[in-house]
């Protein structure tokens, strides 16, 4: 009988191949919570993008919460809403949750999918990960998913799911946008 894991999911187009891999040795269920996507708009998309994945790959899914940005962005706030810091209390924050969820689940094995993008901070995740995994008696498990993430992305689109354009906060809105009107100067 294989383990359970709980895959923190932070968007569909994350999530094939690092599945793909888990599911060779564990009982995966899918975790979403991402407070940080911004706006509305962009959060339904998203969480849409992620049920229909799920629903496709035969995967259970446990969403956790609704809209609510105010809490993340006074978080993020506090510690400071330049990168990297915002970001590594972003990460932190979603695994401390998908740790506290895993607990209430009886699952002993957590990941996330964040291990799969190039625009994220793969040693930081991996480290954090760690850390407040054994802080709750928890094991992360964590590979390099990086190199698999535009095959993942395409697979994602041939099925005609939505894939976003930013890391999701507004922070990081503002950033991609001021960076595109650069570009087209």
């Amino acid at each position: 009988m294989k383990s359970k894991l709980l895959l923190h999911m932070c968007c569909a187009g994350c999530t094939p191949h690092i599945l793909e891999d888990l599911r060779k040795g564990y009982e995966v269920t899918g975790y979403w919570y991402n407070p940080n996507i911004h706006p509305r708009e962009e959060y339904d998309r998203r969480l849409g993008a992620v049920k229909s994945f799920a629903e496709k790959s035969g995967l259970k899914l446990i969403i956790n919460g609704e809209f609510n940005q105010e809490n993340w962005i006074a978080g993020a706030r506090r510690i400071s809403v330049v990168k990297p810091k915002r970001c590594v209390y972003c990460w932190e924050m979603r695994i401390r949750m998908l740790s506290e969820t895993a607990l209430v689940q009886e699952t002993k094995y957590i990941a996330t999918t964040l291990q799969a993008s190039p625009y994220q901070d793969f040693n930081i995740i991996q480290d954090s990960g760690r850390e407040i995994a054994r802080r709750h008696g928890l094991i992360f498990v964590s590979k390099d998913h990086r190199e698999n993430y535009r095959s993942g992305v395409k697979k994602v689109r041939d099925m005609g799911l939505y894939t976003q354009k930013y890391c999701g906060c507004v922070f990081s809105r503002e950033e991609r946008i001021m960076e595109k009107n650069t570009k087209s100067r």
